[in-house]
């Protein structure tokens, strides 16, 4: 064994004190009920103390032991440098590219401004910035003995001399021959009425004429630094025979070699909207009116970012095979290739550099995401996943497994937070906490190698033995009213003849990208309200919580504003004038002026993450001293925020709005919570199951429950108490059409719908749909 991770004494959050080590260039899952310490185990402890030993050790004058003790441990030996890749809610970046996430668009930006072929929009010239060294290159590829005359375009110096005084000039400064009206003429043979009249086609100076042989490159240099000088930053050089040879135009500066136009110069900043299209539009091919366009290998910046990331991948080794010698295009195309590549390998080759992230499923950002993480190992360091297996499928498993692998041989190590039974069964080492949530976990129930989980006494040892039994009885379809679904044609779907009966529970299953939630969120709502009317669509995603971090329990579940309402009736309260708005959180009045309810402060310091400190004014208590002396059942408002829902129960039991609300936490498990935890604490389960119970707290009559992905963070213990409160909506005549891969689940079902066969183009099929109970599962 590489060496092991000691952990003596984590006592953060509701880890009671608990001792335990993790192996080095291992892969370790850890496990266990929703809520029972796993996030905050590896990302409050692990990482979080890996942050602040990396600051330490760069001499950082303000490390996390400042600010107080962040993470409650008695010591932690052996923990190398950790990488933490954490959950991204479905809310994220929704103005972003897929461009953007993965890192190509900066690097998209710099090949077309640096290696863009530029035309001029006013008469199609080439435009293109050239240092002399360029310039003298480009010739001097020419075949060996070419003849070539170095032109200065002059003509620009009329308008502040006349033609005898340019003449003289030039004459002066040691020029013999000039070009004028197609010929040339030596300047001491002619005078300015002779040629005046051709002048208005053009004045070129002869400054040197040479051959193209080895050797000549300090002369054609010298020459064509003076020519640009003279020609106001162009040259023209002619190769071939005078007169009858080819005319080759540069310019040094954004000019137009043949209008003599200035132009702006193509930044990579004129391409960020066309590669982040949520910013608007900007840049000359998206309409603010500069008079160029340009085009890389060939394809304008449109042409390229609508590419599917295969086909941009092929263009851009193209791109390096061509440029071998150029380090800055290798060094751009190398790391094009670096990023995308892995998307290839995953099997999403056909995601487009423009698709924007909310138009990109859970299944194929997770991937993408993983990908580009794993596919670059670094020896010696600590991954650590937050739910890799999220939205995947046993086909994208094997692919992320493969990658963990891949990584751990070559010396690095990974610790997952993950329910997925494949991938505890891929495990070299698991640990399980629990054996519950909130207060009832925070201990070890097992830690030990993989194979020894199965003879444990923990939860997930019967999940093992049983990884697809069904988790409530499936009703029979014959006798449903059924929905039928026709999408052809919407996104990568041909779906038709898409089955949904009603008042049944349905599992829309199939690999990544195979159309799963554009089926089920987008085309299905539409159907149901031309059809069905009557019948209320509730959607539970996986979108963050509303209100963010001000948000708590009780706020969010609609329980405070009656708990408030109730404060405010008290005699003490109608005594003093306290109406309901000076028991609130979000107003001024009665809450704590210094930390504005919150009930802590966060303390910023450069380089450290933010830390939430005790307010130091009411200590917590979110209210001022003389609102809390207002008391019900001997309760202030402070202390009924620091009530767990089952304790709230009792103290609210006569209160039917109240009450009601509060057992819709017990039903789904929640019963441990406080009623003023903040929302952005919860776990990604607790979320899901906290915004379930609001959905049913407000909706009374026939509804369609939409649940996109809701196995996401439960713990298989905790799937078999969502599978219970769905069969209790089916009982009271609801419709539930929930998203998974989930195998229990599936089998869980009355009806199955599953797409594919494939992701992207080749999925979005209807590849066949069975009741679970007519079949072997």
């Amino acid at each position: 064994m590489a060496g092991t991770v000691r952990i003596t004494g984590v006592r953060h959050h509701n880890l009671k004190g608990i001792d335990l080590e993790i192996p080095l260039n291992r892969f370790v899952v850890v496990t266990g009920p929703s809520g029972s310490g796993k996030s905050t185990l590896a990302l409050d402890v692990l990482f979080t103390e890996a942050q602040c030993r990396y600051l330490d050790a760069l001499g950082v004058p303000f490390g996390h032991r400042a600010l107080g003790n962040v993470v409650e441990v008695d010591c932690i030996e052996g923990l190398p440098p950790v990488i933490a890749l954490e959950q991204l809610p479905s809310g994220r970046l929704d103005r972003s590219s897929l461009a953007v996430l993965t890192g190509v668009a900066p690097l998209v930006k710099v090949m077309f401004s640096r290696y863009g072929t530029v035309v001029s929009a006013c008469c199609g010239e080439l435009l293109r910035i050239w240092t002399p060294e360029e310039m003298a290159a480009e010739l001097l590829a020419l075949p060996e003995a070419t003849r070539l005359s170095v032109l200065a375009p002059v003509s620009h110096l009329l308008s502040s001399y006349s033609p005898a005084q340019l003449f003289d000039l030039l004459r002066t400064e040691g020029f013999m021959r000039i070009k004028v009206g197609g010929g040339l003429l030596l300047l001491d043979e002619i005078g300015a009425g002779e040629v005046e009249t051709e002048l208005s086609g053009g004045v070129w100076v002869v400054v040197d004429r040479l051959k193209a042989r080895p050797g000549v490159r300090p002369r054609l240099l010298e020459a064509l630094r003076l020519s640009l000088r003279l020609g106001g930053g162009i040259v023209e050089v002619e190769a071939g025979a005078p007169g009858a040879g080819e005319v080759l135009r540069f310019a040094e500066e954004a000019i137009c070699p043949a209008c003599r136009k200035r132009y702006p110069e193509p930044a990579p900043t004129f391409f960020t909207p066309l590669l982040n299209p949520g910013l608007g539009e900007r840049g000359s091919e998206a309409g603010d009116g500069l008079p160029w366009t340009i085009s890389w290998e060939g394809r304008r910046v449109q042409e390229v970012v609508s590419l599917s990331i295969a086909d941009f991948c092929e263009q851009v080794q193209g791109f390096l095979d061509a440029r071998s010698e150029d380090r800055l295009a290798v060094e751009l195309a190398r790391g094009v290739l670096e990023r995308l590549r892995p998307a290839v390998q995953m099997g999403l080759g056909y995601l487009g550099l423009n698709r924007p992230l909310n138009a990109i499923s859970g299944g194929e950002l997770q991937l993408l995401r993983i990908g580009a993480q794993l596919s670059r190992p670094m020896p010696g360091v600590l991954y650590v996943l937050d739910e890799p297996s999220c939205g995947l499928g046993r086909r994208e498993l094997d692919v992320v497994l493969s990658l963990i692998k891949g990584l751990v041989e070559q010396g690095g190590s990974v610790l997952a937070v993950d329910h997925s039974l494949e991938l505890i069964e891929a495990a070299d080492y698991v640990v399980e906490l629990g054996p519950g949530s909130g207060d009832r976990g925070g201990e070890v129930v097992f830690a030990g190698p993989g194979e020894e989980l199965r003879s444990s006494s923990g939860v997930t040892a019967s999940c093992l033995l049983h990884p697809s039994m069904p988790l409530r009885r499936p009703r029979c379809v014959d006798d449903a009213a059924w929905i039928e679904v026709q999408a052809a044609g919407f996104r990568n779907l041909q779906v038709s003849g898409a089955m949904f009966p009603l008042e049944r529970v349905v599992v829309v299953t199939g690999p990544v990208g195979s159309g799963k939630s554009s089926l089920v969120t987008e085309v299905l709502p539409g159907i149901v309200e031309r059809r069905f009317p009557s019948l209320r669509v509730v959607a539970v995603d996986q979108a963050p919580l509303r209100g963010g971090g001000s948000s708590i329990v009780a706020s969010y579940l609609g329980v405070f504003d009656p708990i408030r309402s109730l404060f405010a009736r008290l005699p003490l309260s109608r005594q003093r004038g306290y109406t309901k708005a000076t028991f609130s959180l979000a107003k001024k009045g009665g809450r704590c002026g210094y930390c504005k309810g919150k009930g802590f402060v966060d303390e910023t310091v450069a380089y450290i993450p933010k830390v939430h400190q005790p307010c130091p004014v009411c200590r917590g208590r979110r209210f001022s001293p003389d609102v809390l002396e207002a008391k019900f059942k001997g309760y202030s408002l402070a202390d009924i925020l620091e009530t767990r829902v089952d304790e709230a129960l009792r103290i609210f039991g006569g209160f039917h709005e109240i009450r009601s609300r509060l057992e819709l936490l017990v039903q789904v498990r929640l019963d441990y919570l406080m009623l003023g935890q903040q929302c952005d604490s919860l776990s990604g389960g607790e979320a899901q199951r906290l915004k379930l119970a609001s959905r049913l707290a407000v909706n009374s009559r026939e509804c369609l429950f939409i649940l996109d992905e809701p196995t996401r963070g439960l713990h298989m213990s905790d799937v078999k108490v969502l599978m219970e409160l769905v069969d209790s909506l089916v009982e009271a005549g609801h419709s539930v059409v929930i998203i998974t891969n989930t195998p229990a689940v599936v089998a869980s079902a009355d009806w199955v719908v599953e797409l594919g066969p494939g992701s992207g183009p080749e999925g979005g099929w209807l590849v066949r749909q069975w009741a679970p109970s007519s079949e072997d599962t």
